[in-house]
């Protein structure tokens, strides 16, 4: 077995900002239903996205597992809690249907919020 060398807060938040950057290209590809991806044509958005990716590698970080462990955080932090989210929003599935913008964003004490968004959100970069 090769061990792991620990990586610092400032490596986990980077490391974590790569899954959260392939989930947002993952969840922008269409809908798909005969693979089964249901989720689809979602526009992303990272609210404070260095304090996002923070909190995910300050609870989901695990010095054994390295980088793994960070994906697994990016997932079901963020992306089941998206899908969760856009499922309950979007109750009928199409692979036709238009872009959706959703945002991801932390409150003060730490938890994230995952919300679909309105024109009063879209006007923050990611």
């Amino acid at each position: 077995m090769l061990p792991f060398l620990p990586f610092s807060l400032g490596e986990q938040a980077v490391v974590a900002h790569k899954y959260v950057l392939e989930l947002k290209n993952k969840v922008l590809t269409p809908v798909n239903l005969s693979s089964g991806k249901l989720v689809g044509r979602v526009l992303l958005h990272i609210r404070s996205d260095g304090a996002v990716c923070k909190a995910v590698a300050t609870d989901g970080y695990d010095p054994d597992q390295g980088a793994r462990s960070l994906q697994t955080a990016v997932k079901t932090r963020i992306e089941e809690e998206l899908v969760h989210t856009y499922l309950e929003e979007d109750e009928v599935i199409s692979e036709t249907q238009a872009l959706a913008d959703y945002t991801v964003d932390i409150q003060r004490d730490g938890t994230l919020l995952i919300f679909k968004s309105t024109g009063a959100e879209k006007s923050f970069t990611d």
